[in-house]
């Protein structure tokens, strides 16, 4: 036990907290290891030895107090090796703490969570009772993980390495060595593998020898993690030439056949540093609806996009009406001092539209001075375009801040041969502009 404890401590990277960390080692040094019968049984009973609210330990807790709970054994999986710790329920007669979630420090196993009702006290046996439906998804999820590292060594090669994983009860995590994306047609052939495994409906074995024999036989270690003499393994899967498919050490909980996974599909491949790359992945019910979610997605994404279509069809029908309208087009064109001018006010015309048509005009007119004056909402845009031969004479940008200023607008801008600016709201005083811009031609 002693050299147990010793072990586990040289194990044990510490919280950060120094305060912290020295509570964990005393009770740890007092009460050694909790002992997990959750392989087997996801109910059991245990003895509560430390109550731990606002990391100092204490006696009691009642309802509504935020408390750790440890107990001699559980039947809780406290998280470690990728995989989330249990939640479920610690019961005494009338008694309930709601668990959150369980982890594991120095092999104890700390229930984290609530007193939902009545109360609780150090030395009371108690009934620890695991959520069964939420830790068989982890199960699956677990036992998928194993398949898909597999597999990525099978079509990546044997290269690829463990850097890291999340094994949850909605999706799973994996992180590998591997110095590119994956492409589409591997990652299907990733999936085809993993899939054809899991249709074998082989039962997953899971035994206990030591390390040494377990590396020996093939079983994949992680690098730098810390094993005991006695090593857990799992293996499933068989491969055409009858050889063991999947080989791991691993503590986790897993599933009895794999035909529980019930598929795996990667939805999803990222890059987390230099050379790792992470693939995110589900499976059963998870996956039949992201499968359905992703479908309506395609459909809402489509029917915006025809309903973007027909918005742009019907707005230009819009613009080509009212361009056709006489009662929406006020024309006013002539020649002054040698300079043809084409003076157009333009009702219900969308103004970032003007420009393109002002571009139109000044191919068809050839020479000459173009104002467009777009009535859009009440609002009025200028925009003013000078053909090429006549920039000696006059500015597109002169033009719009005159015609702006007697129309109540600010400012203006642009080149020489193209300007714009707005016009404020009242279209009464467009004729009043036009005189204006006359004049300034008159003046050439």
């Amino acid at each position: 036990m002693d050299e147990q404890r010793k072990k586990a401590r040289h194990a044990w990277k510490g919280s950060g907290d120094v305060k912290t960390d020295k509570l964990w080692y005393e009770i740890f040094e007092k009460y050694g290891s909790t002992e997990f019968v959750g392989y087997k049984s996801l109910r059991t009973q245990g003895l509560i030895i430390q109550i731990i609210k606002n990391n100092k330990s204490i006696n009691k807790i009642k309802q509504s107090d935020k408390a750790i709970i440890v107990t001699n054994q559980t039947s809780f999986y406290g998280e470690s090796g990728g995989q989330i710790g249990d939640t479920g329920v610690i019961k005494f007669n009338n008694n309930k703490f709601k668990v959150l979630d369980t982890k594991k420090i120095l092999k104890m196993h700390l229930h984290y969570g609530e007193v939902i009702k009545g109360k609780f006290k150090k030395n009371e046996t108690v009934n620890l009772i695991v959520d069964s439906k939420k830790r068989q998804r982890v199960k699956i999820y677990h036992s998928a993980t194993h398949l898909l590292h597999a597999s990525l060594r099978k079509i990546l090669g044997t290269n690829v390495t463990q850097k890291g994983s999340l094994v949850s009860f909605d999706k799973l995590r994996f992180d590998f060595s591997c110095s590119k994306p994956i492409s589409d047609i591997d990652i299907k052939k990733i999936e085809n593998v993993a899939n054809k495994i899991i249709k074998q409906n082989e039962k997953v074995n899971i035994s206990i020898m030591p390390y040494k024999k377990a590396v020996e036989k093939g079983a994949i270690a992680l690098f730098g993690e810390k094993y005991e003499d006695e090593v857990r393994v799992v293996s499933m899967g068989k491969e055409e030439n009858e050889s063991i498919f999947s080989m791991e050490l691993c503590g986790g909980t897993h599933i009895n056949k794999t035909s529980e996974i019930n598929d795996i599909k990667i939805i999803k491949q990222s890059s987390v540093a230099s050379g790792i790359r992470r693939v995110e992945a589900l499976s059963g019910n998870d996956l039949s609806n992201y499968i359905k979610a992703e479908k309506e997605a395609i459909f809402v994404r489509e029917k915006e996009k025809k309903n973007k279509k027909e918005r742009e069809k019907l707005d230009e029908k819009k613009k080509i009406d009212s361009l056709e309208d006489p009662s929406k087009n006020i024309l006013v064109e002539g020649n002054e001092n040698a300079i043809k001018y084409y003076f157009r006010t333009i009702i219900d015309f969308p103004p970032n539209d003007l420009p393109k048509l002002l571009d139109k005009l000044k191919i068809e007119i050839k020479s000459g001075i173009i104002i467009l004056f777009g009535v859009h909402e009440k609002n009025i845009s200028i925009v003013v375009g000078v053909t090429e031969d006549l920039l000696s004479k006059i500015n597109a940008v002169d033009i719009v801040k005159k015609v702006s200023e007697i129309l109540g607008g600010k400012g203006g801008g642009g080149r020489p041969d193209f300007a714009r600016a707005g016009g404020g709201n009242d279209k009464s005083n467009i004729p009043k502009a036009c005189d204006a811009v006359k004049e300034l031609i008159k003046s050439c």
